[in-house]
């Protein structure tokens, strides 16, 4: 313990007491805004949101301190680094980068212990390149696509999207709340920002105002205590004595302020912060549908749950838990499609019965319905919807199944009276009719991958309002896990195959224990128990579906059954009792996907009228033509951006460089850069002396250049650049040796001058090696 408060203090002592203090309140009112937006905001988490503001909080204050460094430069700076760190932090690039890292040292140590071997194997390099283009590539993609939607009047959640402006968000809110305060000294202007943010986001989800409250503590402290300081620093100034006991009465007194300023504020009905929040939200004219697509959530009312036998009903196949072999020889339903079928185009339909749209964390239940009652034969749609084919069944009901109608696809009539219980328009949780035995005529989806990947997301109202919701209790693991496995995926069908892909690697069983109590049933499955039956599947990907904002339900009934050719016929014992998850596609209606693994897996989900073979048939090989142009394509815009990238970190290097320059006092700063000239002088094979002095350096620096000057087209740059040497050891000589200093005029003037003949520098290295070249040749 004292070895700790001894760090402490020596902190204190090397950094002074308002920069500690200033830090630390900045860190708090930062946390808090993290802490409160990852509550607020679907799949965001504190462990991706305070690392941004805490690094901002640092980069902030290290440039603010800055005081010869352009405003705008430096801002410029703080806006690459945030969106460098943004992409970082979502796209998971830390792996790549490092592995970039590895192979470039790997690749310099070969050129340098073997330089004229062989060509070294660029491989590795190339793909780690290649790969973190595309990730980058698709996150700017996305990004691209949310945009459009947002301008377009009909914008959409997509959590990469969205994971990525919330991270640059708190990036450049600490960061500038760190610089306004080093740099101007205004704490109001420093936190206000940051405040105003947290009190719109609180308008939509105002279930935890606590944070507001600390923000403003905050600001409140460090106005006070900045004043304070402002205060001391003109009593230093002006000589005037004051006690020492003076700093800590100031600061107990400021402390009283502001908890009586922060305790009036939220007992005092007048200086109400919801308030404030709403007055937010109507000056800014933030819409609904737009919070909702940054992953705001919204505190609803509790929907009124109807007492119905299978609205609750968990995990809808718990039944078949330590189930044995006679379960399959329990014929339930037989059913005849009309349509020409052979054993090698049977489609693999699967018998939906019921859908749930509300995962409670243990299972799943069925919102608020409304009952319809229909004649035999009266259509249940009107008009059919484009993308649907329709199909006709007749069902044979052989064990009870609770008066409840099974079909592939959607109902469009039955042959018997019936009745449905809708969520709203389209959109049923189930349909019942007494009969035993029904004809039921459905439509089915005629999409296939290419079709689904050209989708979009111009999901209706009813969909994003019922379908993208999680409960708050979902663990941030889960969320995390659902942006990760979708971040390189850039259309919403690449997104569900990429988490159906992932989940078929667990292993099928139905020997499992009871999920423990108090745990969250998807994540217990992910991460500790990693095997199930299809309940789990199902209820893991529509959740990481919803997770990666698409919308999703879990499906209940039958999978396909087996089909008896001879009676024309499939038929379903209870063991193909089944649960799938199902994702919705504007002008496509619900897809159903297959995560469990027990299941044959299906490359174009419900495209019926595909024969099996030419579903999981290889796609075509493109034509050279084509795969060459991808090839060049992907090459030239791999090359374009490393250029790009190398020419931006040119720019900052050279920024940083000469901001570092200038914040050395003269003298060292002159002799740093004499030195730099005697180590650039070594590319050119100077022939000095090592007992030459700094003239006679200069010159027979100024000799090689002048006679490289006529063997290239750069000849009036050399000539200067000897004339430059000159002047630069002129003035190192006469710091070393004057007794007259330099001035930061002359620091100032030797930096711009050693920068351009930095690169003029480089210009004589490239002309030698060129003459060199040609007399080798």
């Amino acid at each position: 313990m004292m070895i700790l408060f001894r760090l402490i203090r020596w902190i204190i002592k090397r950094l002074g007491w308002y920069t500690c203090l200033a830090w630390l309140l900045l860190a708090v009112a930062q946390a808090s805004l993290a802490q409160t937006l990852a509550d607020a905001i679907r799949e965001l988490s504190v462990g991706l949101l305070l690392p941004a503001a805490m690094i901002g909080l640092l980069a902030g204050w290290s440039l603010g301190a800055a005081k010869r460094l352009p405003a705008w430069l430096g801002l410029t700076i703080l806006t690459l680094l945030g969106i460098e760190l943004a992409l970082v932090q979502v796209g998971r690039l830390g792996r790549l980068l490092v592995a970039i890292g590895q192979d470039g040292l790997y690749l310099g140590r070969q050129i340098w212990q073997q330089p004229l071997a062989m060509p070294p194997d660029l491989t590795p390099l190339v793909d780690s390149v290649i790969e973190l283009w595309q990730t980058v590539s698709v996150l700017v993609i996305r990004l691209g696509d949310w945009s459009a939607a947002v301008i377009g009047g009909n914008p959409v959640y997509d959590p990469a999207a969205t994971a990525l402006l919330w991270s640059f968000a708190l990036w450049s809110l600490a960061a500038w709340a760190a610089w306004a305060l080093r740099r101007m000294e205004r704490p109001l202007l420093a936190i206000t920002p940051a405040g105003a943010f947290l009190a719109i986001t609180l308008a939509y989800y105002p279930k935890d105002i606590s944070g507001l409250y600390v923000m403003v503590g905050a600001a409140l402290l460090l106005v006070g205590f900045t004043q304070f300081r402002v205060r001391e620093q003109s009593w230093q100034a002006g000589g005037i004595d004051y006690a020492d006991e003076i700093r800590p009465e100031a600061a107990i007194a400021i402390v009283i302020i502001t908890v009586s300023l922060v305790a009036v504020a939220s007992l005092t009905p007048s200086l109400s912060i919801w308030q404030v929040a709403r007055w937010f939200t109507t000056s800014t004219r933030l819409s609904q549908p737009l919070a909702e697509s940054l992953g705001v959530r919204q505190v609803l009312k509790p929907a009124v749950n109807a007492l119905a036998p299978f609205r609750s009903p968990g995990l809808p196949r718990g039944h078949l838990l330590g189930s044995g072999p006679e379960l399959s020889e329990q014929v339930a339903l037989t059913i005849r499609v009309d349509e020409s079928t052979t054993l090698e185009t049977v489609p693999r339909y699967k018998w939906r019965s019921l859908t749930y749209d509300r995962y409670t964390g243990r299972g799943w239940r069925a919102g608020t319905t409304q009952a319809f009652t229909y004649e035999a034969g009266q259509p249940a749609i009107d008009p059919i919807p484009p993308n649907r084919r329709r199909l006709q069944q007749t069902v044979q009901t052989i064990r009870p199944q609770g008066d409840q109608v099974y079909m592939a696809g959607d109902v469009l009539t039955v042959n018997q009276p019936y009745q449905i219980e809708w969520r709203g328009p389209g959109d049923a949780f189930g349909i019942v009719t007494e009969a035993d035995s029904y004809q039921v005529d459905s439509l089915v989806s005629t999409a296939d991958a290419t079709a689904l990947r050209s989708a979009g997301t111009d999901y209706p109202d009813w969909i994003k309002r019922r379908y993208i919701s999680l409960p708050d209790q979902v663990p941030e693991r889960v969320l995390t896990l659902a942006r990760d496995l979708t971040v390189n995926a850039r259309t919403p069908y690449d997104r569900a195959k990429a988490i159906e892909t992932y989940l078929r690697q667990f292993p099928y069983t139905l020997d499992l224990p009871e999920p423990p109590r108090r745990r969250d049933m998807v994540d217990y499955f992910l991460f500790d128990l990693q095997r199930g039956y299809c309940d789990y599947y199902a209820s893991a990907m529509v959740v990481l579906a919803r997770g990666a904002g698409l919308p999703a339900r879990l499906a209940v009934g039958y999978a396909a059954g087996h089909y008896d050719a001879a009676n024309d016929q499939y038929i379903i014992t209870e063991a193909d009792a089944h649960s799938w998850p199902e994702i919705y596609f504007p002008d496509y209606g619900w897809i159903a996907f297959e995560p469990t693994a027990a299941q044959p897996a299906t490359d174009t989900p419900q495209a019926a009228d595909v024969p099996v073979a030419a579903v999981n048939a290889p796609e075509r090989e493109p034509t050279p033509f084509i795969a060459s142009g991808g090839a060049f394509l992907r090459w030239g815009l791999l090359i374009g951006s490393g250029l790009a990238l190398i020419v931006i970190m040119g720019f900052l290097w050279l920024a940083v460089d000469r901001w570092r320059l200038g914040r050395l006092a003269p003298t060292p700063a002159i002799a740093v850069l004499f030195d730099r000239l005697q180590n650039q002088s070594q590319g050119l094979a100077v022939a000095a002396q090592p007992g030459d002095t700094p003239f006679e350096f200069a010159a027979t620096l100024a000799q090689t250049l002048i006679g490289l000057a006529p063997s290239t087209r750069w000849s009036p740059a050399l000539i200067n650049a000897a004339d430059e040497v000159k002047w630069l050891t002129q003035l190192y000589v006469r710091t070393i040796y004057s007794a007259h200093p330099p001035q930061r005029s002359d620091q100032t003037q030797a930096i711009a001058i050693w920068q351009r003949l930095h690169r003029r520098l480089w210009l004589a290295r490239v002309s030698r090696w060129r003459v060199v070249g040609w007399i080798v040749g």
